[in-house]
């Protein structure tokens, strides 16, 4: 995800062998890479819903305690599809 290859992402997801919770060495889950992506085709945006919905969106990036995603969701650049919040992401105030 750290490239946004959204296409890769769908054929990963197709495999069901991938833990989209799993975070990279920077503490980044798929999920919160997901929700800065650029989404060209709906291709794309389908394949973003469903990482959506198969992880934690509540999830905390480990090194560094960045927010949880839905306090992201002003700034989502992922247009047409459902904010993070939609998923079950729960906003900090």
């Amino acid at each position: 995800m750290s490239h946004c290859n959204l296409e890769i992402v769908g054929l990963l997801l197709d495999t069901e062998a991938c833990d989209v919770d799993k975070p990279n060495r920077a503490g980044y889950t798929p999920i919160m890479l997901a929700a800065l992506a650029q989404a060209q085709t709906d291709t794309h945006r389908s394949n973003i819903r469903r990482l959506f919905s198969q992880g934690d969106v509540n999830a905390r990036a480990s090194q560094v305690s960045q927010p949880r995603l839905g306090n992201f969701d002003d700034g989502c650049a992922v247009r047409g599809v459902p904010t993070v919040p939609d998923h079950g992401a729960a906003s900090v105030i």
